[in-house]
């Protein structure tokens, strides 16, 4: 089993690592599970982000409870920033419909980059 870890950017590797051995240890200590973990590096301090994310979970909350986002970052460019996260959507959703939402929840002020993945069970 996979699990992504967001993490602010400017912790150190050594003190994120550490905190992976231990929720791995206690995962396959209480449950029996091997865990790999990934690490999500977020901008904590980012005020564009973090409205972005507000938004967007306030979007999922009343629109799509059974869809989730990590790994939220943002290219800036001079024309128009790249918002790209990943999106855990149920299996057969159909990802065209909720694409266009998004755009039209921002006013088509970013471009976007959403990779769907299917939940794990």
């Amino acid at each position: 089993m996979t699990i992504h870890l967001e993490v602010d950017k400017d912790n150190s590797l050594e003190a994120v690592h550490e905190v992976a051995d231990q929720i791995e240890y206690n995962v396959r200590k209480k449950y029996g599970i091997e865990l790999t973990t990934h690490f999500d590096p977020i901008d904590v301090n980012d005020e564009e982000l973090k409205d972005i994310k507000a938004k967007l979970d306030e979007y999922l909350t009343n629109n799509h409870k059974d869809i989730s986002i990590h790994d939220l970052r943002i290219i800036r460019r001079e024309k128009k920033s790249l918002v790209l996260f990943d999106m855990i959507v149920p299996y057969g959703f159909d990802n065209s419909k909720i694409i266009e939402e998004i755009k039209i929840l921002f006013d088509n002020k970013y471009s976007f980059s959403i990779d769907f993945e299917n939940p794990y069970y």
